[in-house]
């Protein structure tokens, strides 16, 4: 009886140190067991922690890439919707610049006109100080195929093409060499880490391994400029963040990259965040030192 009375002790007094501990938290303070969860719980996630307001001193030294000055995009004839309204914009060099915003918003009508996917209803584009309006089709063609680069959602792969042909797809439209092109294609998928799938067609593909074709089709004709429409829309989170990774290692070479998305989880990636609501910006965010 005295063994089992001793028992009971120990058992009560080990509840009590659970409880206080559990009554304690890290800074020292007391609380129940449920106000304890409800302050973990209650601490919410900021994708902008930092993140600054872009301010001119920001960009001091940095050589201007693109310059947007009041671009608006009015779509309809009888019925007009105006997507952009007085957009003003600069994208320096080697920046990996992020739009932000619901759907709707503008921010891929936007990415469309900066990369010479669409033309502004009223306002000034300048890429590289040449006014765009000034550029014949043929010149914003070369832009297109040679200074820019494009990834979107939903990958447009030709289905009757192996990977390694549509890698080599842009260089034989710029007229290159059989032995070059095939030889850069293989380069570039192994780089995206499809070495041994380059006769493979999308339909014998992943999703994310799509993804990584198109990426290397973008890299065909080493552009200067990355254009990527939300690239992981359309993929699981394990293939979304290996293609983040190669874009994230590409920036680091040197690529400037302009991305579209919604995801804010994305955030951490970027050196610049352009947040747009209703055909504007607004707000302009820099990345801390």
């Amino acid at each position: 009886m005295e063994i089992e009375e001793k028992e009971k002790e120990n058992l009560k007094n080990n509840a009590n140190n659970i409880n206080n501990n559990l009554n304690t938290s890290h800074d020292g303070e007391l609380h129940s067991e449920r106000e304890y969860c409800k302050k973990i719980l209650d601490v919410k996630y900021n994708p902008y922690e930092g993140f600054h307001p872009a301010t001119e001193k920001d960009d001091k030294g940095k050589k201007v890439f693109i310059d947007a000055k009041k671009i608006c995009r009015i779509f309809g004839t009888d019925v007009k919707t105006k997507v952009l309204n007085d957009v003003n914009l600069k994208i320096y060099e080697k920046e990996f610049v992020m739009i932000l915003g619901p759907s709707g918003c503008g921010k891929t009508t936007l990415m469309n006109i900066l990369g010479l996917l669409d033309t502004p209803s009223s306002g000034k584009l300048y890429i590289n100080n040449k006014l765009t309006s000034n550029m014949a089709e043929s010149e914003r063609a070369v832009f297109r195929r040679k200074i820019g680069g494009f990834i979107f959602q939903q990958f447009h792969l030709i289905n009757t093409l192996t990977a390694l042909q549509n890698v080599e797809l842009p260089m034989v439209l710029d007229n290159l060499e059989t032995e070059t092109r095939t030889q850069r294609a293989m380069r570039l998928l192994n780089l995206v880490g499809l070495k041994g799938k380059e006769h493979n067609r999308p339909s014998q593909l992943s999703g994310g391994q799509q993804q990584r074709v198109a990426i290397a089709r973008a890299l065909s004709n080493k552009p200067k400029i990355l254009f990527a429409d939300e690239p992981t829309g359309n993929l699981d989170s394990v293939s979304g963040k290996q293609v983040m990774k190669l874009i994230k290692e590409l920036h680091d070479q040197g690529i400037t990259v302009i991305m579209v998305t919604h995801d804010s989880t994305l955030l951490k990636y970027a050196t610049k965040v352009i947040k747009m609501k209703d055909g504007l910006i607004e707000e302009l965010l820099q990345r801390d030192e």
